[in-house]
């Protein structure tokens, strides 16, 4: 299946991106604009960012070794460790499920917010 980055212009996907940010903020000004400083992009999947994200890193020589990296885990992992957030989706024009990836800008305070809440 294509990349949805490969379908869609990045204009379209970060103004998706901004309208689901915007919905989930209840409209706060400042906490769309913090967010959307922080947005690595729209990607089919988890998976496909992290893969876009090591192949930034790796010598174009080692790249068969991502076949061998359990991708969705280290997914799973960041979010867990508060170094990404993600909003699920589906794009408008086709209805093709996506994922908006976001850093965080504090992965210890989202790490600790999200303990904090476990515990309530």
């Amino acid at each position: 299946m294509p990349d949805v980055r490969d379908l869609y212009s990045a204009d379209d996907l970060s103004r998706q991106a901004r309208l689901r940010v915007a919905r989930r903020f209840d409209g706060d000004g400042e906490r769309i604009r913090d967010a959307m400083e922080e947005y690595e992009g729209t990607f089919s999947s988890l998976p496909d960012y992290v893969r876009a994200e090591i192949e930034e890193h790796v010598a174009p020589c080692m790249l068969w070794l991502l076949d061998f990296v359990q991708l969705d885990r280290v997914g799973d992992d960041w979010i867990h460790k508060g170094r990404n957030w993600v909003i699920a989706d589906a794009l408008k024009k086709d209805n093709r499920a996506v994922v908006h990836v976001f850093l965080s800008d504090n992965p210890e305070a989202a790490l600790a917010e999200r303990e904090a809440a476990e515990h309530d």
